[in-house]
This record gives C-alpha cells, structure tokens and sequence, in this order.
C-alpha cells in the first residue's frame, strides 16, 4: 500500500535531472507520480501495459532467482549474458 508523500523532490540534485532547465523539471514534475513504500517491499502491476515477448521470458527465467537470498547475483555479467542468450 502506498502512501501519499507531499515533501517536495529537489530534481537537480538527481544527477539524470542536474543540468535539466526549470520548465523541463515542471514537466517532470506535473508527470510524476510519487509512491512510497515499506522497505523490501516488492511492488508488481504498478502501470498497465504489456512486455515484449523478450522481457516476459527474462522475467519468467528470473523469478526464482530473484527470490533467493543471493538475488544480486542477476547483476552479474555471466549471469546477464546467460539471460541473454536464453531470450534470444
């Protein structure tokens, strides 16, 4: 369940936002939705839309890893390059 957080987001100190200029932050701004939630809190279904046919199988392929206590390893370059050719 998210809550509703009003503080306000300093957008430049985010470094993809930093050299953004006033009016492109507004835009960002009037877009963005802010969620908060627990820590450790896994979060699905949060827009509407669907994956290619690529993303659903590495999705498919990684969702027991990711549930494993070792799950950093999906960020491990063997480990991507396996994923890789098993959607490809």
């Amino acid at each position: 369940m998210h809550k509703r957080n009003t503080t306000s987001l300093d957008w430049q100190s985010i470094p993809f936002f930093a050299r953004m200029d006033a009016s492109g932050i507004a835009r960002v701004e009037s877009a963005a939705h802010r969620r908060c939630y627990q820590a450790g809190a896994v979060i699905f279904n949060e827009i509407p839309g669907a994956f290619s046919d690529a993303c659903n199988k590495a999705i498919e392929n990684g969702k027991p890893r990711i549930f494993r206590d070792d799950w950093l390893g999906v960020f491990e370059p063997a480990e991507i390059a396996e994923s890789i050719r098993r959607i490809t």
